[in-house]
């Protein structure tokens, strides 16, 4: 169930479980209601579909005041896996869906105070994770416990390098995406984790940031709505309030300027300061119907950063009212006065279509329908054959997981003939599920999905083994020299001394990746935040 931000699931539950014939498939049912959790309850009619409305319970309800009910369904693989944790999303466009391959992601900027400080809790990271994802089981009214607690996030955090403060009781704000396995337990004794992947450099204290109030760019918006907005992020403006083939680059300027748009030099939003900004509209189309992106960077700040924001605006003809799917394969049809046609043409389950209006003739609705959004025909289908709820695709057979590995450089994601995903990366730390090695135009890939041919190049996970020519010191991301403390005699006193940690000339170090520029040098990456000059290896 595709929902916007401002609802959550609520009152969730497994209604029925089927078991196929061999044993090896296990379909649950789930149902649960949809809730507005974001304020006012007529902000919500933004999102809802005609004849919807918040009942007194805040439950997403019909003209009556009785909740809706949803369902999702889901397929469990093997039979070992009956009876086992599940983990599902709590809120936002996916509320309700079951997170499948137990890998989740959270943003630490959502922490309360890290955007300010930029320190933060082990107790608010997990509060954080527990407010993004639930948990259940599959059994139905068995019992399922979180094992993993404060302490647990916190001992995670310490081993994967995240500096404690001075107070030993919160982190600092690192440089790097980092990840927090959640553990829960069902009665029966097994169990399930969710592999939560923190992101951190969307929203680093350091990069400038955005401040905007949507609510100008809501269609029914009653209430104001700044605040601020980190690297990264994207906003929607509707159709029916801004339409770029009509109202081009200045129009999309004066909609920036009515909702107070501003770049702001940093993250902390204590920092008021205001920094410039370009606005870049090159991939909108106005040749083709379409929502398109416009891209806004900021200058560059005194810190050396910039960040981004990307509007999705809507060019066309006419402005289309939704976007719904077909249930199941219908035929279009015409309609002359009250007299409706069949035509031969007939749409495929799954298709998207804009919708513009609907008439009802003996009893039975149909909407207008169109493929592109332009409406230069007069084609229906019936109402009740459409659906605002996107069908999951089918699921591709999948392949068997062969282990677990550690990305030590952001790695592109390729396909089986060597060319990249998109933009689609893997982040530096993090640990993924892998399926097996394959050799690409000679170099050795892993596989990184069991359902798709999706890889990552070999050596920014195991990496280069190089030897060392000198004597080599070890830094941070910063320039700046690990060092260690050591006592030694000095007369008839012992006293510390601090030593810059060493590694010495012939030895054998693993480099991950290509090389980093720091301060203007040349380093190999040789851990997590650890750095060696290239000058300092054998050619």
């Amino acid at each position: 169930m595709n929902v916007p931000n401002g609802f959550e699931a609520k009152n969730g539950k497994v209604d029925s479980i089927s078991v196929s014939a061999d044993g090896n498939k296990v379909t649950q049912t789930l149902k649960f209601n949809l809730a507005w959790n974001d304020g006012n309850k007529a902000d919500a009619a933004d999102y809802l579909a005609d004849g919807l409305t918040i009942n007194n319970e805040g439950l997403v309800a019909n003209k009556n005041g009785v909740a809706i009910e949803y369902t999702i369904t889901r397929q469990v693989i093997g039979t070992s896996a009956q009876g086992t944790p599940y983990f599902f999303e709590k809120s936002g466009k996916n509320a309700g869906a079951v997170v499948e391959d137990n890998k989740g992601s959270v943003q630490l900027n959502n922490i309360d105070g890290a955007n300010n400080s930029g320190t933060f809790t082990a107790q608010q990271l997990l509060t954080l994770i527990e407010k993004t994802y639930g948990y259940g089981h599959n059994a139905g009214s068995a019992e399922v416990k979180a094992e993993t607690d404060a302490a647990d996030v916190a001992a995670q955090l310490t081993k994967q390098g995240v500096n404690k403060t001075a107070n030993g009781l919160t982190f600092d704000y690192p440089a790097e995406n980092f990840t927090i396995d959640y553990k829960v337990k069902a009665e029966n004794g097994k169990t399930a984790t969710l592999v939560v992947k923190v992101n951190t450099n969307d929203f680093n204290i350091n990069n400038p940031s955005f401040g905007f109030d949507d609510s100008v760019i809501r269609e029914g918006a009653t209430t104001d709505n700044y605040k601020r907005y980190a690297n990264n992020s994207t906003l929607t403006v509707s159709p029916k309030i801004f339409n770029y083939k009509k109202d081009g680059k200045a129009g999309f300027q004066a909609l920036l300027n009515k909702g107070d748009f501003t770049a702001y030099v940093s993250g902390n939003q204590n920092n008021n300061d205001f920094i410039g900004y370009n606005v870049d509209a090159s991939k909108v189309d106005t040749t083709k119907n379409g929502l398109y992106p416009i891209t806004i960077t900021s200058d560059k700040n005194p810190a050396g950063y910039t960040s981004k924001i990307t509007f999705y605006v809507y060019s066309g003809d006419t402005t289309p009212e939704a976007v719904m799917y077909v249930k199941s394969e219908t035929p279009i049809v015409t309609i002359d006065g009250n007299n409706v046609t069949t035509t031969s043409n007939k749409v495929a389950a799954g298709t998207a279509l804009f919708t513009k209006g609907s008439v009802t003739i003996n009893g039975t609705e149909y909407t207008r329908v169109s493929t592109d959004g332009k409406f230069d025909t007069q084609e229906f289908v019936k109402s009740s054959d459409l659906t605002d709820t996107k069908p999951a695709p089918a699921a591709p057979s999948a392949v068997a997981q062969t282990g677990s590995k550690k990305v030590m450089w952001k790695s592109y994601v390729y396909d089986q003939n060597g060319k990249r995903v998109g933009d689609k990366t893997i982040s530096a730390y993090e640990t993924i599920p892998v399926y097996g090695t394959k050799t690409i135009n000679g170099k050795t890939y892993y596989r990184v999905s069991a359902t798709a041919e999706e890889y990552v190049n070999a050596n920014n996970i195991d990496g280069t083994s190089r030897t060392l020519s000198h004597n080599a010191y070890v830094y941070k991301n910063n320039g700046k020299a690990y060092t260690y403390k050591k006592t030694v005699k000095k007369g008839k006193k012992h006293v510390k001394k601090t030593y810059k940690k060493l590694a010495k000339k012939g030895d054998s170090v693993t480099t991950f990746g290509t090389t980093k520029t720091i301060n203007g040098k040349k380093y190999y990456r040789v851990g997590y935040n650890k750095y060696i000059k290239v000058a300092n290896f054998h050619k």
